[in-house]
Formats: structure tokens, C-alpha cells, sequence
């Protein structure tokens, strides 16, 4: 075998490789459920018990907010976390709103337990010190759907944005 014909067998190899894996990506995220978050929650859950660190469990206190809080309230949250950044997941069917946690995956899994549709979920920032179009930043890895029509990180649809902020106005007070 020539040293061409090598490296073309590698790239065949390489090829089908990364067809297999995108074929795993696709079915890993596909409806109704993205396993995806589900495997890394889990994967979160099990390193913190078996490092056994308890104050990383305290960091975060994840809620699902039923009254609503001031934005000096949700600063707190973030100093306790991120500093000047929290964590939310919004539902957009139910008008909820999860917050305070190292990932937005977790958020979305609580929303889940708490019989939430992955459909409805949002995951998004705020930072307490902005205002305006600053205050909310519409990334998440959880967004990422193309079965829904949002391939991004962002949300996408401007009326799940304008749900997403309705929600925020609802549980955040000036």
C-alpha cells in the first residue's frame, strides 16, 4: 500500500467516524428529549458526591421562584455564584421561572421533575447590574433545538424572547 493510499484509507476512516458521531449527536437530540442535558446533569450530580464537596452543592440554591423577587435580591444570587451573571430557565407555557444554578441544564431538569415541557424551556442570563436590552442575554446551551427551529444558543423567535422577558418582568422587580 502506497503512503497515498494510506492517508486516503485514514480519511475514509475519519469520515465515517464523524458521520457516526453526528448520526449520535442527531439522535441525542432529538425530541422529545434532549439526553444530551440529561447525561451531563447526571454526570454533575455524580462528581459532586464522589468529590464529596459539600459547598458546591450550597453555591447554588436552585428555585422555582413563586413570588417575585427584587433585583437587589437577585443580586445576592449572583454574588453567590457567578458574580455579576445568574442562571435562569424560563417556561414559557406555565410562566415560570428556575433560577440560580451552575448550569442551565440543572434548571431545565428541576422544571422538568416539577412537570414542565422540554418544549417550553428557555435558558437565558440576567445580570442584575445592566438594565435595558443588557439586562437579559437569551444564551444557553439548552436552546439549541433544530427540531423547534432555534439551531443556536440564542433564542431565536422574537415572541419567545418577548414570553422570556414578560416572565422576567413578573418575577423580577425594578
Amino acid at each position: 500500500m502506497t503512503g497515498k493510499q494510506s492517508r486516503c484509507l485514514k480519511c475514509m476512516r475519519l469520515s465515517s467516524l464523524t458521520a457516526s458521531l453526528n448520526n449520535l449527536l442527531d439522535w441525542w437530540t432529538r425530541p422529545p428529549y434532549d439526553y444530551y442535558n440529561e447525561w451531563l446533569s447526571e454526570t454533575c450530580d455524580a462528581l459532586k458526591k464522589r468529590l464529596n464537596i459539600p459547598f458546591l452543592l450550597s453555591l447554588f440554591a436552585m428555585l422555582i421562584l413563586n413570588n417575585p423577587i427584587s433585583r437587589a435580591a437577585l443580586k445576592e444570587y449572583a454574588a453567590n455564584t457567578f458574580g455579576d451573571m445568574i442562571k435562569c430557565v424560563a417556561d414559557v407555557d406555565k410562566s415560570l421561572l428556575a433560577i440560580d444554578a451552575d448550569l442551565h441544564a440543572d434548571l431545565e431538569r428541576l422544571l422538568l421533575e416539577n412537570g414542565s415541557q422540554q418544549s417550553a424551556l428557555w435558558g437565558f442570563n440576567l445580570y442584575p447590574d445592566e438594565t435595558g436590552e443588557d439586562f437579559i442575554e437569551y444564551d444557553s446551551l439548552i436552546n439549541i433545538r433544530s427540531w423547534q427551529g432555534n439551531p443556536s444558543r440564542d433564542v431565536l423567535d422574537q415572541e419567545v424572547r418577548e414570553k422570556i422577558a414578560s416572565i422576567v418582568r413578573k418575577f423580577i422587580l425594578e
